[in-house]
């Protein structure tokens, strides 16, 4: 390996974890509470396991995107 390859792999590594340090540094990560109304959207646990749907209530409204 050429040395300037080393040393382009050196600033790319360097360049990113002084970003890494910034993000990290000026952002911070909050778990707000969601609105009733957005509840769909939240993040679920997987169950990592097939499920079995046997009954469907309601109908798929003729609007629904295909």
């Amino acid at each position: 390996m050429r040395i300037v390859d080393v040393l382009k792999a050196a600033v790319k590594n360097t360049s990113a974890k002084l970003l890494d340090a910034f993000v990290d540094s000026t952002f911070e990560v909050v778990d707000y509470p969601l609105d009733p109304s957005q509840t769909n959207a939240a993040t679920v646990d997987e169950i990592k396991e097939a499920a079995v749907i046997t009954n469907i209530h309601g109908n798929i409204p003729s609007e629904f995107p295909q």
